[in-house]
């Protein structure tokens, strides 16, 4: 409009505003930018049914949220897809050399070839919640290539212990040692990237609009580098 007063945002440009988000998609923020230049660009093609342009917009943005939630970002997804899946159609990767190995080979592989790098201990550990202490001189060592599990009835600090050792909660006393070097002052992040301290949660969290694929690669976000940009283009 290239005049921005308050008398223009009445009940028709925050409904066309809404039109455009909806119809563009939420999930990227390009979304919006479609759904405008979409609903811009209806008269020149429906020039014939100028009357009717409200009611086709309506009938657009039903079809929209019922059948695409994501909008048109979403359909140019779902494209992109198809047509990544049409390339590696046909192409087959190198089959893996069979081998005959054991789970206990590999952990004791691991552990020979491993280094300090990967050993943590904790040290006098303890965590309480006000009154409630959740954890009380904890003493933890774990090796390299070693896999421990952790046993115990609900309420037992099972989960505070791990929070406390990635980061999301913080100790009260004690301290946590990665390969000889103290994670105490580091935040969840910093323990993921640097000391490559990271956890699971009980509960999968799967992004439903992304392939198999996309999802692994979501957790290598602590050592991804994207700028804004790209990230902004990559999500249409």
């Amino acid at each position: 409009n290239r005049v921005l007063v308050p008398s223009l945002f009445g009940f028709q440009l925050l409904t066309d505003l809404l039109v455009f988000a909806l119809l563009g998609g939420l999930a990227s923020p390009l979304g919006p930018v479609f759904g405008a230049v979409f609903v811009s660009t209806m008269p020149e093609w429906l020039a014939d049914f100028d009357a009717y342009r409200e009611a086709i917009i309506g009938v657009l943005l039903i079809l929209a949220v019922v059948y695409t939630p994501g909008g048109l970002v979403q359909i140019v997804r779902v494209v992109r897809r198809w047509i990544r899946a049409r390339w590696y159609t046909g192409r087959r990767a190198e089959p893996m050399p069979e081998r005959d190995v054991a789970l206990s080979d590999l952990v004791t592989l691991k552990a020979s070839t491993s280094n300090d790098s990967g050993a943590l201990q904790v040290r006098s550990m303890s965590k309480s919640f006000g009154g409630l202490k959740a954890l009380t001189n904890i003493d933890l060592d774990i090796a390299p290539g070693e896999i421990v599990a952790l046993i115990g009835p609900n309420g037992a600090g099972k989960t505070t212990l791990v929070n406390c050792l990635t980061g999301l909660d913080t100790v009260d006393e004690g301290s946590i040692l990665v390969s000889g070097r103290s994670v105490d002052q580091l935040r969840a992040d910093q323990r993921s990237g640097d000391a490559r301290l990271v956890r699971t949660f009980q509960t999968p969290r799967v992004l439903p609009d992304l392939s198999v694929v996309d999802n692994v690669l979501v957790g290598l976000h602590p050592t991804a580098c994207e700028s804004m940009w790209r990230s902004v283009l990559y999500g249409a």
